[in-house]
């Protein structure tokens, strides 16, 4: 019997979100020589850390520190850095859907992670060297056009929940404390 094709292996997938318009203009820039780090700061006051690594070659490691942390918020609000992370990962972006962006991931080998450490929200994205302009794109596209909907905040409040019920069922909950 013939197999119907699937549509989606015949149109291209492809990203959507490939120009941005002219980069920002670098205000400043600085080595650190003895770290091997180079400062960047742009224009709008974003700042950007490089630092070359020889322990994973031809990979590359991005992470975005949030400013705001857990000092920022109200002891009765602890959790809204781990729920900003969950709405983060798992919205649609306004011109495609999550199951796009998580085939268009795997397809480029590239694996995003938000975390928390020690109360500071953490966004990560690594992969192949060759996919660091598909991983700053997708970056920009996450952080700046992303549908935030009613269905994909009650998924992310319930995985929430899910993760704090699994949280005070551990000793966990005390390392923290």
């Amino acid at each position: 019997r013939k197999l119907r094709a699937n549509q989606a292996d015949e149109e291209t997938l492809r990203f959507h979100y490939e120009n941005f318009g002219p980069p920002g203009t670098v205000a400043k820039e600085e080595h650190v020589s003895d770290l091997d780090l180079t400062l960047v700061t742009f224009a709008n006051d974003a700042r950007l850390n490089l630092r070359p690594t020889t322990f994973e070659p031809q990979r590359f490691r991005l992470r975005v520190v949030f400013p705001q942390n857990y000092s920022d918020l109200p002891p009765a609000a602890g959790g809204v850095s781990d729920l900003a992370g969950l709405i983060l990962l798992s919205s649609n972006l306004r011109k495609q859907t999550q199951a796009e962006i998580g085939r268009l991931l795997k397809l480029r080998g590239v694996t995003p992670q938000f975390t928390v450490n020690n109360g500071t929200p953490v966004f990560s994205i690594s992969g192949p060297s060759g996919q660091l302009g598909f991983g700053l794109q997708f970056l920009t596209a996450l952080l700046s056009n992303l549908d935030l909907d009613q269905d994909h905040y009650r998924a992310a409040l319930s995985r929430s929940a899910g993760q704090h019920q699994n949280m005070l069922s551990t000793p966990g909950l005390f390392a923290l404390r």
